[in-house]
């Protein structure tokens, strides 16, 4: 995984092949049974008042046990299985998100990965949009964060993706900002609404002055787009202070909350200060 250009690592001939093989085909079966869960990481605003939620894969193999949701993506996208993969994150991401309506959360904001891989696929779009209409979610409900385990395609079925996921309404947001030349090149190509700093910039705030000026530099440029900008791995009250002085609107990572099952996750909502639906007013109380 660190390798810069990596073969699929399923193609391998030695030893890591022949095991990526046998666990691809594990991570195949584990889609089928529905032995996969997503788990929920909550992020706040300055306030501490809970904005929004993360859905992040968790594959608890049943020899392995609990493994890094890395792997079961990169095998999916070496294997031609991350559609698929991605289509359950959907579909799961926002059944919860309709449960949670349910309980009187309609204003907290469902943000789930996506793999640029899945913009290539032309159903993309109506997949998402389909998964909206049965939990009766409105689309500015659910954020799609587009991840870097690889390249966003420079194609033209990339940019209609983009362009038909922000007709229908979903909002974007382009993860792990700030590390490579390629993000201020997607900013101007794409239409988001967030920015997430990259985890190794927030991580070393307090201790690497280079970092602060390029978090500074993006919160800047963020607030001139009129986007927001997300923090993450946060988890000293000092680094939080650090960076909402650096211009960080949002916050995610274990100072907050590590990511729950969901039933935990409503337990931490109902402690908590929770946004309100578009139109009331004041935070709801849980």
């Amino acid at each position: 995984m660190e390798e810069k250009k990596r073969s699929p690592v399923i193609r391998r001939q030695d030893d890591v092949g022949l095991v990526a093989r046998a666990m691809l085909v594990d991570l195949r079966q584990a889609i089928a049974r529905g032995e996969l869960e997503l788990h929920y990481q909550p992020k706040l605003d300055k306030h501490e008042t809970v904005v929004g939620l993360e859905a992040l894969l968790r594959w608890n193999h049943r020899r392995h046990g609990p493994l890094a949701p890395i792997l079961a993506v990169t095998l999916a996208e070496d294997g031609g299985l991350i559609n698929e993969l991605g289509g359950w994150v959907i579909g799961e991401a926002c059944a919860c998100k309709a449960r949670l309506n349910a309980l009187g959360y309609t204003g907290l904001k469902m943000a789930l990965n996506v793999s640029p891989m899945q913009l290539e696929d032309p159903a993309l779009p109506e997949q998402v949009a389909r998964a909206l209409e049965r939990g009766g979610l409105a689309p500015d409900e659910v954020e799609l964060e587009i991840t870097e385990s690889q390249a966003i395609p420079d194609s033209e079925q990339a940019d209609s993706a983009f362009r038909r996921l922000s007709e229908i309404g979903v909002h974007l947001s382009m993860d792990d900002f700030g590390m490579g030349y390629s993000s201020l090149l997607y900013l101007r190509r794409f239409n988001v609404g967030a920015i997430k700093i990259d985890g190794s910039l927030s991580r070393d705030v307090l201790t690497h002055k280079a970092n602060a000026d390029i978090i500074r530099s993006i919160a800047a440029l963020g607030e001139t787009r009129g986007v927001s900008i997300v923090a993450e791995f946060v988890e000293t009250e000092p680094q939080r202070d650090m960076l909402i002085a650096l211009g960080c609107t949002q916050f995610q990572g274990y100072l907050f909350s590590r990511p729950l099952p969901e039933a935990a996750c409503i337990e931490f909502l109902q402690a908590c200060r929770v946004i309100d639906s578009p139109g009331t007013t004041g935070p709801h109380q849980g």
